[in-house]
C-alpha cells in the first residue's frame, strides 16, 4: 500500500498469498501495531478508502458470468481451494461495481434484493464470499469491508437511518417481490431471536403473516420513539462500552465480540418493532417451559418457526471439568457480553484469573481467547476501585478469597503502572497469558475454515496457540481451583500448562427438537432454521440464508388452510400479554437480606413441573428502571 502525506493510500499492491496457508505474519505484525484493549467497537479498518480501494480492485465478473465470490468455486482439483461462495446468493459483482462508481443507495439497494439484513452481517463476521474470490493466489477483494461501509455511507446520511428501513420493504430492484403483501391473518410464533430468527421474522411480516417471536433471554425496551423518523444515525448510537445489553439478537448479542458493531441491532428492532400491526416481541419466554406447543396452537398460531440456536456445549467426560475456574467458553461470552460484566456499573461475578487456556480451535474459542485478554484488565481494576472505596474486613474473607483479592489489587497496579509507561499487552503476556491448544493442525480447525481472519486479529493481540495436543485432566490446587492442565501430544508425551482459568470450546451437540407434549420436527407445522437445520449451522450468514430459502416454504404450509383466528392482531397479541409476561406482584421482606417476591405469570405457573426452577433475570439497567416486567 502506497500513502501520500495524510497517511492515505493513494493505491494497494496486491501481495501474493498461498491457498494451502492463509495465515499472514505480514498482516498479523501489521494488526498488532494498533491495539485497543477495552469494549468499544474495534474495527478500525472500515473507512472510505479501503472500500473504495478494494471496490476498484474488483474485476467485476458478473459482465462475464464468472462471479465466483457469489456463485463459488467449484471444480478445482485441490479441495482446499474448493469455495461455495456467497450463502445469501448476493449480487456482490453488481454492489461493488456501484459502490466504485459512487452511487451508495443504489449499491446498497442491490445488496438488500438478498440480504435485507445486512446490518447483520458485513466485516468481520462473514467471508465466505472472499474465499470464493477470483483472485487464489493473490490478495482476494475485501468485499465484507466494502459492503459495511456502503451500508455505512448510507447510514450517515441525513435520514439515512429511514432510507435503510423503507429499502427493506419496498426495493424497485427487487423485482420479484419489491412490496409487502396484504394482510394474511395468519399467525407465527417465531422461536428465538437470533439471526435466523429476526431475519425469518422480517421476511414473514413482508409475507402479511402476523409474527410473534419470542426469545428466553430478557429483552429490555428501545429507548426510541417508534413513531418518529431518525434523521441522524448518531441519535441512536452509543458506544459499546457504555452499552447495556439489550437481550436481542442471539448469537450477535452475546457470542460476537466488539469487533462486530453491536449497535446494528438496533437498527433490526427498528426494521421489526415498527410492524406494530403485526409484529409482537416477547422476552422471558421459552417454548416448552412458558408455553408448549400445544398451547400455542390453542391459542390460535397456524405455524411453529424453530430458530433456537446453537445446541448445548460439548464436555470431556471427565469429573476434572467440574472443579472451580472451568466453564464453557459460550457460558463465559454469554455471562460478558449478555450480562454486562464490562459495564462499570455491573454486578456481575464473572471471575477471571489467569493464565487462562481455551480448549478447541473454533470462533468461539477466538473470540473467548481475545475477550479474555480485554476483560481481565477491565475485571481487575474494577475490583481494586471498588476495594480501595470500600476495603473490607480481611477477617470477613477466606484464605481463598484473600488470595484472589491480593491477586487482583497486585495486577491492577500492574497494569496502572503499563498505561503510564504507554505498554499495552505485556503485562497479560507476564501473567502467564492466553493459550489456545487444538487437537489437530490450525488448517484443520473451524476458524481457519471459517474466517482465517480473526486466527491473525487473535494472534495480533497476544493469543498463543499450541497445536497437536488433546486434553487428559485439570488438576486443582488446595481450594479445588483449576491450576494446571494435562495434555496428550502426538507423540504421547504428556504436556502440562498452568492455568487457572480453563474454558471449553469444543463445540455444540446438533440441536435436535421433540418436545415435551409429543410433537415431533416432522410435523408440517414446524420448521427448523439456523442451527436447527444442519445444512444451515455454524455461521451467521448461514442462519440469514437459512430464513431466505425456508419462508416461503412456510407461506406454502400455511395456504393449504384457512387462518386459526378471526379477529384482529391486536386481541391476539393482548391475550399474550396478559398470559406471557411476568410481572412483580409483591415484595415483601421476611428477614435481613431475604425477600419474598411473588411474581404473577400464568402460563409459567400453570405449566409448572415439580422440581422445576424458575431463574430470574437482572436488567443492565439503572435503579429507576426496575418497574419494568420481571424476566422469568
Amino acid at each position: 500500500m502506497i500513502l501520500n502525506n495524510s497517511g492515505l493510500p493513494l493505491f494497494t499492491i496486491p501481495r501474493p498469498t498461498d491457498p494451502e496457508n492463509l495465515i499472514r505474519e505480514n498482516r498479523i505484525q501489521m494488526l498488532a501495531k494498533d491495539i485497543y484493549l477495552g469494549f468499544d467497537y474495534r474495527d478500525n479498518e472500515i473507512n472510505l478508502e479501503n472500500a473504495l480501494s478494494n471496490a476498484k480492485y474488483c474485476i467485476y465478473c458478473h459482465h462475464q458470468q464468472k462471479d465466483s465470490c457469489r456463485f463459488g468455486i467449484k471444480n478445482t482439483k485441490q479441495e482446499s481451494q474448493h469455495a461455495d461462495g456467497c450463502p445469501l446468493d448476493q449480487k456482490i459483482s453488481e454492489m461493488n461495481e456501484l459502490m466504485a462508481a459512487g452511487f451508495n443507495i443504489g449499491a446498497l439497494s442491490v445488496i438488500l434484493i438478498d440480504n435485507p439484513l445486512v446490518a447483520a452481517t458485513g466485516h468481520r463476521i462473514c467471508n465466505d464470499c472472499i474465499k470464493s474470490c477470483i483472485f487464489q493466489k493473490q490478495d482476494s477483494v475485501n468485499i465484507p469491508l466494502i459492503e459495511s461501509k456502503i451500508l455505512d455511507n448510507v447510514l450517515n446520511l441525513p435520514y439515512g437511518v429511514e432510507i435503510y428501513i423503507l429499502l427493506t420493504k419496498w426495493n424497485p430492484l427487487n423485482i420479484e417481490s419489491p412490496l409487502p403483501k396484504k394482510p394474511t391473518n395468519y399467525n407465527v410464533l417465531v422461536t428465538g431471536l437470533g439471526p435466523a430468527g429476526f431475519a425469518l421474522s422480517h421476511y414473514l411480516l413482508n409475507e402479511g403473516h402476523n409474527v410473534t417471536a419470542i426469545d428466553g433471554l430478557k429483552i429490555t425496551d428501545l429507548e426510541i420513539d417508534l413513531t418518529k423518523p431518525v434523521k441522524d444515525y448518531k441519535q441512536i448510537k452509543m458506544p459499546l462500552s457504555q452499552r447495556s445489553p439489550q437481550g436481542f439478537g442471539g448469537v450477535a448479542e452475546y457470542g460476537i465480540t466488539n469487533r462486530w458493531d453491536k449497535n446494528n441491532l438496533t437498527l433490526i428492532r427498528l426494521i421489526l418493532e415498527r410492524r406494530i400491526d403485526n409484529f409482537k416481541l416477547l422476552g422471558g419466554v421459552r417454548l416448552g417451559s412458558n408455553i408448549s406447543t400445544k398451547q400455542a396452537f390453542d391459542f390460535g398460531f397456524d405455524h411453529i418457526a424453530l430458530c433456537l440456536g446453537a445446541g448445548k456445549p460439548k464436555y470431556v467426560n471427565s469429573a476434572s471439568y467440574f472443579i472451580k475456574g472451568v466453564k464453557s467458553a459460550a457460558d463465559f461470552l454469554m455471562n460478558l457480553q449478555q450480562g454486562g460484566s464490562y459495564l462499570a456499573q455491573s454486578n456481575s461475578n464473572l471471575l477471571l484469573r489467569m493464565p487462562v487456556v481455551i480448549i478447541g480451535c473454533g470462533l468461539t474459542a477466538i473470540d473467548s481467547a481475545v475477550e479474555a485478554i480485554h476483560y481481565y484488565q477491565t475485571q481487575v481494576e474494577k475490583f481494586l476501585t471498588s476495594y480501595e472505596d470500600k476495603p473490607v474486613n480481611s477477617g470477613k474473607l477466606s484464605e481463598e478469597e484473600k488470595i484472589i483479592a491480593e491477586e487482583f489489587v497486585n495486577h491492577a497496579k500492574l497494569f496502572q503502572k503499563a498505561k503510564s509507561a504507554g505498554e499495552k499487552l505485556d503485562i497479560i503476556q507476564q501473567l502467564g497469558g492466553v493459550t489456545i491448544c487444538y487437537r489437530k493442525d490450525i488448517k484443520e480447525s473451524p476458524a481457519y475454515k471459517r474466517n482465517h481472519e480473526e486466527i491473525e486479529h487473535a494472534k495480533a493481540i497476544g493469543v498463543k496457540f499450541l497445536l497437536n495436543l488433546s486434553p487428559m485432566e485439570i488438576k486443582a490446587d488446595q481450594y479445588d481451583y483449576a491450576k494446571q492442565i494435562k495434555f496428550l501430544d502426538q507423540e504421547k508425551n504428556i504436556v502440562s500448562l498452568n492455568a487457572k482459568t480453563v474454558l471449553v470450546a469444543m463445540g455444540t451437540e446438533d440441536n435436535e427438537f421433540l418436545d415435551i407434549n409429543g410433537f415431533t420436527s416432522d410435523d408440517q407445522r414446524f420448521s427448523h432454521f439456523g442451527d436447527c437445520n444442519q445444512k444451515y449451522s455454524g455461521s451467521v450468514v448461514k442462519a440469514l440464508a437459512s430464513a431466505k430459502n425456508g419462508y416461503k416454504e412456510i407461506t406454502k404450509q400455511l395456504n393449504k388452510s384457512n387462518p386459526s383466528t378471526n379477529f384482529s392482531f391486536q386481541r391476539f397479541a393482548k391475550v399474550l400479554d396478559q398470559q406471557l409476561k411476568s410481572k412483580i406482584y409483591s415484595v415483601k421482606e421476611i428477614a435481613p437480606n431475604m425477600l419474598d417476591i411473588t411474581v404473577k405469570s400464568p402460563l409459567a405457573a400453570k405449566n409448572y413441573q415439580p422440581g422445576q426452577i424458575f431463574r430470574l433475570q437482572n436488567f443492565a439497567e439503572t435503579l429507576d428502571k426496575l418497574t419494568k416486567p420481571l424476566a422469568l
